[in-house]
């Protein structure tokens, strides 16, 4: 899977700057040993590369055809790595800086404008989509899913040892079977397995 996403790489970064340096860009993520890691345990660090990777060639493609549909497709995108991982949100300060300089030479200024905002049509689709699913569920008005918890209790338990042991940590506090509860008031909490 890196050697995929090493190609999307190869990709976007040739379009930025040349085809040499997105080659080098790619081999570096190929052999880098965590990418390889992450891929190996399939944890949602390889999810939001890809989304990441995908959402910046959509991007550069709507720039470069200028149809709306890709834009929106691109803020599709941007919604779903934004549901990966929150704060990548923030880059969503700095988009309509780089549609105003990317069109700095051109007298209108409403192609910029025009593309942030079908972005913005896109992203928001994903996140409402995701707070109405949120509301049904836990009943409360949240666009993003609560991730931290186990996480968290995994790295500062009693007997974490700052290396990676994945769901072996819960055997012994839960037994064999641990079920995580998604629903209601106790939603991320640790209920033993019917």
């Amino acid at each position: 899977m890196p050697l995929g996403f090493a190609e999307l790489e190869v990709n976007n970064i040739s379009i930025l700057f040349n085809k040499k340096v997105g080659i080098i860009a790619s081999l570096t993520y190929a052999c880098y040993g965590i990418a390889i890691f992450y891929t190996g345990i399939l944890l949602a660090p390889t999810v939001i590369i890809f989304f990441t990777l995908l959402f910046i060639a959509s991007l550069l493609l709507a720039e470069k055809t200028g149809k709306p549909l890709i834009f929106i497709i691109s803020g599709i995108l941007f919604g779903l790595t934004v549901l990966a991982r929150p704060n990548i949100m923030l880059f969503l300060l700095l988009l309509p800086l780089w549609f105003f300089t990317l069109h700095r030479s051109k007298t209108s200024i409403n192609k910029p404008i025009q593309g942030f905002l079908l972005l913005l049509v896109g992203f928001l689709i994903i996140l409402s989509l995701s707070t109405i699913r949120n509301y049904f569920i836990v009943k409360e008005f949240s666009p993003f899913s609560a991730l931290g918890g186990i996480n968290f209790y995994i790295g500062n338990n009693a007997e974490a040892t700052g290396r990676f042991r994945g769901r072996a940590i819960l055997r012994p506090l839960f037994g064999a079977g641990v079920a995580w509860t998604r629903k209601g008031k106790n939603a991320g909490v640790a209920a033993p397995n019917p």
